[in-house]
């Protein structure tokens, strides 16, 4: 029977169902063998990309190593510890002049000082906790920084994780030194096209600048006197863009007296600054030089020919007169500008309108006062012009009003502005708690003899001294430059409305 079988397997008889399980078999091994073949050839596929990969990486990572290598500005991170965390630019050690390295303190590579240290740490716990806006936190850390002889500027924004969080803080880190340079180049071209402009006002300040310091060193017993001269210099170079001239005079000003040697500093301050600029406004300071009049040859004509008739002697008084008078903006300097650039300064909108700047006035009579002109404009601006979020139903621009105008009585000077107006309750608290007046007087007092308290020496509503204003002194100096012209002050004032005031100058007897 076996041997049957066998028989029958070879010659086919009775084999399907074996042959068809050897068919099978050898599928499946065909099948297993092409797979081996495929995954052969994928392996081999993977194993080229990822090469290629791996060859992309590290080239994107040189390009990326040659960016942060080479460019200009720096970029570091830094961590809620302060610590500089890897990946830094290469720039920021060319920049800060030292090296950088993860897990260095930031304030140590900044190179801050114990109490800077500790602001720098108040700062990053408020952008960390996360509780205000972020570009309100970011502006309490370090933003401008010395460096040797650059000028650094630091910006920081800060990084969150995918909760939102604030993980850590970029710093970006560039070298404003050659903007700075430009901007007070651009700065120093520009004053000079406006000291060119007002060339006749800008020789007379340099005049009465020198004479204003002259009488302190002369004076330099009354400090009154002297620091009410040495603020009209201030107010006045600030008029012409001369800050530092102004900054000095600040710098005097802060100490307890002011003797003669601050005033000779002062002098030398004027003659650095205005050879600065003499190959282009060439205006000596020191020597006897006297001021430039042009005549009009119609005029000089008349006054000839009236000078010829002895009945014509009154006229011809009234004419030499008339020679001898200058526009009041030779006397004012520069104010629109200055009004514009105190706005600027304060963060106001500030318009000056001003009229009758062309009128002819006595210099002798009037320079004394209108130098002091500026004192009322930076009053007006700094503390009468509110803020253009106080101002509610009012133009957010805030306006000014300058005019000066002559009649039979002589010459009136208005200072007019839309601001808060005085506050007549705290000029007379102030008054009071110096000593300066009592209860009793204050109560047989008028409104307007009230307001005039503010002409006091040294009182002033400031909550600090800036370089601006503060000190008390400005109103004073306008009180005594028209009193000394034999002058009166009017002041009219509402709370919300503004104030006005109006200098009214007889002419010279």
């Amino acid at each position: 029977m076996l041997k049957r079988k066998v028989v029958e397997l070879y010659d086919g008889s009775d084999g399907s169902a074996v042959r068809e399980q050897i068919a099978r078999m050898r599928q499946r091994q065909e099948e297993a063998r092409r797979k081996r073949q495929l995954m052969e050839v994928r392996a081999a596929e993977l194993v080229k990309h990822n090469a290629h990969l791996e060859a992309e990486v590290a080239d994107r990572t040189r390009a990326l190593r040659n960016i942060l290598d080479n460019v200009t500005f720096g970029f570091l991170v830094v961590g809620r510890d302060l610590a500089v965390q890897e990946g830094f630019t290469r720039s920021c050690a060319e920049l800060l002049g030292r090296p950088v390295a993860a897990g260095q303190p930031f304030a140590e590579l900044l190179g801050l000082d114990e109490g800077r240290t500790m602001e720098l740490e108040l700062g990053f716990d408020l952008v960390f906790e996360d509780l205000m806006p972020e570009e309100v936190t970011l502006g309490q850390l370090p933003q401008r920084m010395e460096a040797g002889a650059l000028t650094l500027q630091i910006e920081g924004r800060a990084l969150r994780g995918d909760d939102g969080e604030v993980t850590s803080i970029l710093f970006t880190i560039s070298d404003i030194t050659p903007l700075l340079a430009a901007r007070d180049e651009a700065r120093r071209n520009a004053r000079l096209v406006h000291l060119l402009r007002q060339r006749p006002a800008f020789e007379s300040f340099v005049r009465d600048t020198r004479e204003l310091l002259q009488t302190c060193t002369a004076r330099i017993e009354d400090q009154e006197v002297v620091r009410r001269l040495v603020h009209t210099v201030k107010g006045n170079a600030a008029s012409f863009q001369l800050d530092e001239v102004a900054h000095a005079c600040h710098q005097e000003e802060s100490a307890p007296s002011i003797d003669a040697a601050a005033i000779e500093r002062l002098h030398d301050a004027m003659r650095t600054v205005l050879a600065t600029f003499e190959d282009v406004v060439p205006v000596t300071y020191d020597g006897d030089v006297k001021p430039e009049v042009r005549v009009d040859p119609r005029a000089l004509e008349r006054l000839q020919a009236l000078l010829s008739c002895p009945d014509n002697l009154d006229q011809a008084q009234e004419a030499a007169r008339q020679l001898t008078l200058r526009p009041a903006t030779d006397l004012l300097g520069p104010i629109e500008s200055f009004t514009a650039l105190l706005g600027e300064r304060l963060g106001k909108q500030v318009s000056l309108e001003a009229e009758g700047l062309g009128t002819p006035v006595d210099p002798f009579v009037m320079q004394p006062v209108l130098r002091t002109v500026s004192h009322l404009i930076r009053n007006a601006v700094d503390h009468g012009i509110e803020p253009e979020e106080a101002r509610q139903a009012k133009d957010p621009v805030g306006h000014v009003a300058l005019r000066v105008e002559e009649d039979d009585a002589g010459y009136c000077v208005v200072i007019a502005d839309d601001g808060a107006g005085i506050d007549t309750e705290a000029v007379v608290a102030r008054a009071v708690e110096r000593g300066w007046v009592t209860s009793e007087e204050v109560a047989g007092m008028g409104e307007e003899e009230r307001c005039g308290l503010i002409f006091r020496d040294g009182l002033s509503l400031a909550a600090q001294t800036t370089d601006i204003s503060g000190r008390g002194v400005g109103m004073s100096a306008v009180r005594q430059a028209v009193e000394d012209a034999h002058g009166t002050i009017q002041i009219e004032t509402m709370v919300g409305r503004g104030t006005t005031f109006t200098l009214r100058i007889p002419r010279a007897a």
